[in-house]
């Protein structure tokens, strides 16, 4: 059988292609990105399913944030491709923040869990993790901790369960691979280990840094401005910023249908210091 993982080069969909091939050699994986592979061209989707490779058994489905609210629909009709094609489970990357209807993000996620594909034998499970610790790296965290020592949010003293891409394409591998019967839900937030307040994650930067980090905190509207002017669409950045004033990862923390990843974020800026030297 063969499994299908789209945004193959991505944050998750790259560590999850290496975990695929190292823990299931039985298995065929079929990495999906550009140029062969686009959303927005669906010609491309038959190059998920070449005659040449083993019918398909999985498919994990991905979207960068700038397409959570746009790309609902195309994945609904790739899904029904592919399972025109003989596919039974899908595992599905969305977000903390994408709760029943939050700014129409989550009409996959509902498709997936609908009466129609149960009818026929589908299984869709649907990933939801919290803050990628990645995002220190790019945009607006990387800038501030490299050129002011400070890290922004709208999180106050909540606790976040910060999350690494690798111990999201680990939960991603066994929901794609696990017998049907281990499959308990088909909701399932995915966070890290602990529960870190950001002036906590402050001191871990300091701690491996060697100079002091602090957090600022930062009104809800003015985060939402920083946000779209990196390029997100208004209504995703109201989204994560809103939902990081919320307290959802503590909401979800000791849940019995939340998976908890491995990786601490001091083993992670650890392994990555140089990014913010």
């Amino acid at each position: 059988m063969s499994i299908v993982v789209t945004g193959a080069t991505g944050q998750i969909g790259s560590h999850l292609v290496r975990i695929l091939r190292d823990a299931h050699p039985d298995k065929t994986v079929i990495p999906l990105g550009r140029p062969n592979f686009e959303w927005d061209k669906p010609e491309t989707y038959e190059t998920a399913f070449p005659a040449s490779a083993p019918p398909p058994s999985a498919v994990f489905l991905v979207l960068s944030f700038d397409r959570a609210l746009t790309g609902q629909a195309v994945l609904i009709s790739f899904i029904d491709l592919a399972i025109s094609k003989g596919v039974k489970r899908f595992v599905y990357i969305s977000g903390i923040v994408a709760q029943p209807g939050a700014f129409g993000t989550t009409k996959v996620q509902e498709y997936l869990e609908s009466d129609e594909l149960k009818a026929k034998g589908v299984q869709g499970v649907t990933l939801r993790p919290t803050h990628f610790m990645e995002n220190f790296q790019s945009g607006s965290d990387l800038a501030t901790i490299k050129s002011q020592n400070t890290i922004l949010s709208v999180k106050g003293n909540l606790g976040v369960g910060f999350i690494a891409a690798q111990d999201i394409a680990e939960a991603a591998a066994y929901f794609l691979t696990c017998a049907s019967s281990d499959i308990k839900y088909s909701d399932v937030p995915v966070v890290g280990p602990e529960l870190l307040t950001m002036d906590q994650a402050a001191s871990v930067f300091s701690s491996v840094l060697g100079r002091t980090i602090t957090h600022s905190p930062r009104l809800v509207e003015e985060r939402i401005k920083e946000f779209v002017g990196y390029g997100l669409e208004e209504g995703i950045a109201t989204a994560i910023v809103k939902s990081g004033a919320l307290g959802l990862d503590e909401a979800v923390f000791e849940q019995e249908n939340t998976y908890k990843g491995k990786k601490t974020l001091k083993e992670f800026v650890t392994e990555h210091q140089n990014t913010w030297a």
